[in-house]
């Protein structure tokens, strides 16, 4: 009995995922200001779904709130509280740069 090895290449395999590009660092400032611009924005660019459909449901609770009469002094740090959050935590969600300690 013969046992053939064969030749692994990896020229045929298209299906294997491409390396990412290497990060410049500006992938969390990007979805930072996205997020200012838009709570959850940033997270939707940064393919954080969950996260940003969280924020999307805050937002439209907040829109809901303000019909109400004198709802204002609430909504209003609210908005600036959700917008920070947002903001922060798309900088955080954001992963490393190739050789950088996460943290």
């Amino acid at each position: 009995m013969t046992v053939v090895k064969w030749e692994e290449t990896g020229t045929w395999d298209e299906s294997a995922p491409a390396a990412p590009p290497p990060r410049t660092g500006r992938r969390e400032v990007a979805a930072a200001a996205l997020s200012v611009l838009w709570p959850g924005l940033g997270h939707a660019y940064l393919g954080r779904t969950a996260a940003a459909v969280a924020l999307v449901l805050a937002q439209v609770l907040l829109v809901v709130l303000t019909v109400l009469p004198g709802a204002w002094r609430v909504t209003l740090p609210a908005w600036f509280a959700l917008t920070a959050l947002a903001a922060v935590g798309a900088w955080r969600a954001a992963p490393p740069a190739p050789g950088e300690q996460p943290g």
